[in-house]
């Protein structure tokens, strides 16, 4: 357990704190925490390995940013976003409840939503939205450890000689 707190910190919390000083690293800076936060939540929900995300899901999402106010927004908030980012590293401008405008602006909470005729709009801020996400996982780092993903180990060193199916050739 300490191994796996001290490689957060040096592999992630770390880098994350160093990009925070670069004006220009916001959406990496939130794709990093993003995923993070999946990580953390599929564990705090029980969702685990599951494919699929649940609404319980969702509920853990909304507690943590309160901005998120029913479950029609924390869907299209991870929809637009989360999706959007690690499959098309930019955010997507429809949902399946419309059009969505999102945005990144360091002076806003970590997430604000604004809700429109025309559609919804998200503005994160991803200093405050990454900090957010690395004081989460701190506080109960246990659950983020992932003991029931036993398919998604935290990255360690690990030997990949100790790996099966290694025969140490090169292809």
């Amino acid at each position: 357990m300490d191994d796996d707190r001290a490689y957060f910190e040096k592999w992630f919390k770390q880098p994350l704190l160093n990009l925070q000083k670069d004006s220009d690293a916001g959406f990496v800076i939130v794709m990093i925490s993003l995923a993070l936060l999946e990580r953390y939540l599929r564990e705090k929900s029980g969702d685990h390995e599951n494919p699929q995300l649940s609404l319980k899901f969702r509920v853990e999402l909304s507690k943590i940013f309160p901005a998120l106010t029913t479950d029609d927004l924390a869907r299209e908030f991870w929809e637009v976003c989360r999706h959007g980012l690690m499959h098309q590293t930019t955010f997507k401008l429809k949902s399946k409840l419309g059009d969505v405008n999102v945005g990144v602006y360091e002076s806003a909470n970590e997430i604000e939503v604004t809700c429109t005729s025309a559609g919804n709009v998200f503005m994160i801020s991803p200093t405050r939205f990454s900090s957010k996400v690395i004081q989460v996982i701190e506080s109960d780092f246990p659950t983020f450890e992932g003991r029931n993903s036993p398919n998604h180990p935290l990255p360690g060193l690990h030997s990949i000689a100790a790996q099966p199916g290694y025969s140490g050739v090169k292809r």
